[in-house]
């Protein structure tokens, strides 16, 4: 009985001995895990402090830009006594180039058909011709209203050249469409067009209002209104206020 209580009381050591070298071990092993979490987290906190002071300083050149372009705006709007607007859209160049566009071909369309008359290549040539006229009309019609937004600038000397621009395009449109009318009444008298385009010259300077037949009276109406269109549209594509649209846009 003896001899068992001492191999108990030894195996019981050993398995103390045993546990506690794991314990130990494991205990070790936690303190080396714990200093690992805690370098861990200090250098992800010294990562983030890092990453934000970085992104701090990046923003701060935008945001130091958009408060100038807000301040520029607001002293733009005070010096030309622009009230508290946002500005015009601008729809894009594209989409002015295609309202330009049907605006000719409703204008070619309308004054092929009058120049078909006594052309040799027929409704082809009256096209063509029509194309030409139209092209002139409508580009000159569409830049003097761009130009013409200066009448309401602050600014005398901008004023003068809004107004002139305004003069211009009125003595363009009703000049440029005489003559057209008087070009298709001499077509339809000589048949030739170069001669035609002397004569039709000649007649202008000399009887403005000596328009012989009703289809080029037509052309003048619709030269008219396509030029008319074509100036409202350059005048409404941009801001009414020259120069706005660009302020704005910078804080948009």
């Amino acid at each position: 009985p003896i001899e068992r209580v001492e191999e108990l009381r030894r195996k019981g050591l050993q398995n103390f001995e045993e546990h506690l070298r794991v314990y130990r071990e494991r205990l070790n092993r936690a303190s080396e895990a714990r200093k690992e979490v805690e370098i861990a987290a200090g250098k992800a906190t010294s990562d983030f402090r890092a990453a934000v002071r970085n992104w701090s300083s990046r923003l701060t050149t935008p945001k130091e830009r958009v408060s100038r372009a807000y301040k520029y705006r607001d002293t733009f709007r005070e010096i030309h006594g622009i009230p508290d607007r946002e500005a015009k859209y601008f729809a894009g160049w594209l989409k002015t180039l295609g309202i330009l566009m049907i605006v000719l071909g409703i204008e070619v369309v309308l004054n092929g058909y009058l120049f078909a008359q006594r052309n040799e290549l027929g409704m082809l040539g009256g096209i063509l011709a029509a194309t030409l006229v139209s092209i002139a009309n409508v580009g000159v019609s569409f830049i003097s209203g761009l130009g013409s937004r200066w009448v309401i600038h602050r600014n005398f000397a901008a004023k003068i050249f809004g107004f002139a621009v305004f003069l211009f395009w009125l003595a363009y449109g009703l000049g440029f469409n005489l003559g057209v009318a008087h070009f298709r009444d001499a077509v339809e008298l000589i048949g030739d067009w170069r001669e035609a385009t002397r004569t039709g010259l000649s007649n202008l300077t000399s009887n403005p209002l000596g328009i012989e037949s009703v289809e080029s009276w037509l052309l003048i109406v619709v030269g008219g209104l396509i030029s008319l269109v074509a100036f409202l549209k350059g005048l409404t594509t941009l801001d009414v206020y020259p120069g706005y649209g660009a302020v704005e846009h910078n804080v948009t």
